[in-house]
């Protein structure tokens, strides 16, 4: 079987089995895949945890690093504390560097390529573009992220015609699991992105990477169980996901 990377935080919250990482390596196996837990210390910072792999599943988590898409940030350590108190920002420290690196790897090796929620703004922000640091808008974007099991804010989206994401669910309207912090409009869309799902509010929900191999973000989570219609419906993602991982699609 294709055994792909999955990303995930550190400590004992992310350990395999964990309430954090588990539905992630679960959807992967549902799939037909084999998850490796790829966890943020010095071991994969080069990229060679790809070695061997046949795909790469960036997971959900805290926020981006601001300066990696703020330089006026990164050249002022004041700022960039205050910004962070202020936009509520919790950083993911070390998986930041190592999930960009993992990325931009991939990517060169044509290596098929799903970024869930967190990812999908890795993704953004790895390929130069920006993130909306703390979203306030009508559509219902926030919910408690720690409450494991418990069902996420609901809204819905327009999934473009001709996109790999309607390949795999359909186009039109869907309705989505919604539990994040921050994300990214049109106007912070990465070159050489193109929007594959839009929230009401202009909020970039899923994107494919234009003319390259298989690369699909979504802001939501396909993988929640807790979400049983999304889950349902969603596990077609996962499925493209194993079938663009198969050699001969490569």
């Amino acid at each position: 079987m294709l055994k792909v990377g999955v990303t995930a935080g550190g400590g004992t919250a992310w350990a395999d089995g964990s309430p954090s990482y588990a539905p992630y390596a679960d959807a992967v196996t549902s799939a037909g895949l084999v998850p490796v837990r790829l966890a943020p210390d010095g071991a994969w910072r080069d990229g060679a945890a790809l070695d061997g792999l046949s795909g790469l599943l960036l997971a959900g988590g805290p926020d981006v690093e601001p300066a990696l898409y703020l330089p006026e940030l990164a050249r002022d350590a004041h700022a960039r504390e205050a910004f962070i108190a202020e936009h509520s920002v919790v950083l993911a420290g070390a998986r930041d560097e190592a999930e960009i690196t993992l990325l931009r790897r991939a990517i060169a090796l044509g290596m098929p390529v799903l970024a869930i929620c967190r990812g999908i703004q890795v993704l953004n922000v790895a390929l130069g573009g920006k993130l909306i640091a703390d979203l306030r808008t009508p559509v219902r974007h926030r919910a408690f992220a720690d409450l494991v099991g418990e069902p996420s804010a609901r809204h819905e989206v327009h999934v473009a015609r001709g996109t790999a994401l309607a390949e795999a669910i359909g186009e039109g309207k869907a309705s989505v699991n919604s539990r994040h912090h921050q994300g990214f409009t049109e106007a912070e869309l990465a070159p050489g992105l193109q929007m594959a799902a839009v929230a009401p509010d202009g909020v970039v929900e899923a994107v494919v990477m234009e003319g390259a191999a298989w690369v699909m973000g979504v802001q939501w989570h396909p993988e929640r169980r807790a979400d049983a219609d999304v889950f349902r419906r969603d596990a077609r993602i996962f499925r493209a996901f194993a079938e663009a991982a198969r050699p001969t699609r490569r």
